[in-house]
């Protein structure tokens, strides 16, 4: 076993926009950041790709980095077509690789080290074990690595929240607005979506096992391409499980960010601005020990509000299913639609 002796002030497991968002305000405040990457390639994982207004405000993401900007979101609820108008554009689709070289790119530039092909192998008390050969130590841990944490798992912490996250990447075609596809009988309360890009279209699913099971997911999902003829064959099929199980970031000097400490929303997926939010909150706890995760509060508090709809689902799916019905006859008036757009662009 090889050891360099050096300890670094933080090593971060995973460059993902959790880990390299954490380094760059680390490194910013002067501490020797290490983050470990197993892949080679950033970003590639079952994404649609969404950024939102508030992405790009809070976390100064630059425009040219977006591919798509939508004027207009086609909201299906059990078939039910209601076509939503933005005044202004509202979410936009990027490339997650080109996010994660951006991301990769800050975080030196304020001084941080990152590494590429580096699995750690094992970790212990203060230090981790890279690449079967390495052993690099820390003062602080953070674990970005992803809903199948090794982190999390190191801590004990097991998942039993989880959604499933399947999509293609189809080659362009006929798509060119933001589609959101509410189905309750294939895909429980979560959605399917068709996110355009520049060079393909992300065309997805999400969906909680505890409803819908991944094999017969993977049949609804297929039975939904073929009825809105989309051609699936040849295409790029990526799954993988989504962590919703939050149960902490801060065990001693050990800390859980982004989809390791299941931030994602349970009900929609959604994992970026999570990620980018809880490596930012974490990196100031580091930096500032009487830091009070005002922002991780606000995030975690509209988290479990969001989660209360599987909740009712759970216990009375047609109560939920006439809720559906009725959203979808609401949003045919112009009023309730003005009302929501409000409220998606004031996110």
């Amino acid at each position: 076993m090889k050891s360099n002796n050096i300890t670094y002030d933080v090593i971060i497991i995973g460059a993902g926009p959790a880990g390299l968002t954490a380094a760059k305000v680390l490194a910013n405040n002067q501490k020797k950041v290490l983050v470990l990457e197993k892949n080679s390639v950033l970003g590639d994982k079952v994404c649609a790709g969404g950024l939102t207004v508030k992405d790009l405000k809070e976390f100064n993401i630059p425009k040219f980095l977006i591919e798509k900007e939508f004027k207009y979101i086609n909201l299906y609820i059990d078939n039910r077509l209601t076509k939503l108008k933005l005044e202004k554009p509202w979410i936009w689709t990027c490339s997650r690789r080109e996010l994660g070289k951006w991301h990769l790119a800050e975080a030196e530039k304020q001084g941080a080290e990152i590494q590429l092909n580096s699995r750690v192998i094992k970790i212990q008390k203060n230090s981790v074990l890279v690449n079967n050969r390495e052993k690099l130590s820390f003062k602080y841990l953070i674990g970005a690595d992803g809903s199948n944490s090794m982190v999390r798992r190191f801590l004990a912490l097991r998942i039993k929240k989880t959604l499933m996250g399947m999509q293609y990447l189809v080659p362009k075609g006929k798509f060119n607005n933001l589609e959101i596809f509410f189905d309750l009988e294939k895909f429980g309360p979560t959605y399917a979506w068709i996110f355009p890009h520049k060079e393909f279209d992300s065309v997805g699913v999400c969906a909680n096992p505890n409803f819908i099971k991944s094999n017969q997911l993977k049949k609804n999902f297929d039975g939904w391409c073929k009825k809105f003829d989309i051609n699936t064959s040849n295409c790029k099929f990526q799954a993988a499980p989504i962590n919703y199980d939050y149960q902490g970031v801060e065990f001693n000097n050990i800390f859980l960010i982004g989809d390791a400490a299941g931030l994602a929303s349970g009900l929609t997926g959604e994992g970026i601005h999570p990620a980018m939010v809880s490596g930012i909150e974490v990196a100031r706890k580091i930096v500032d020990p009487d830091y009070n995760f005002k922002q991780l509060k606000e995030l975690i508090k509209v988290k479990r509000l969001e989660e209360k709809a599987l909740t009712s689902y759970k216990i009375n799916k047609i109560i939920t299913k006439i809720g559906f019905n009725l959203g979808s006859l609401l949003l045919k008036r112009k009023r309730v639609r003005r009302k929501l757009i409000k409220f998606l662009t004031n996110k």
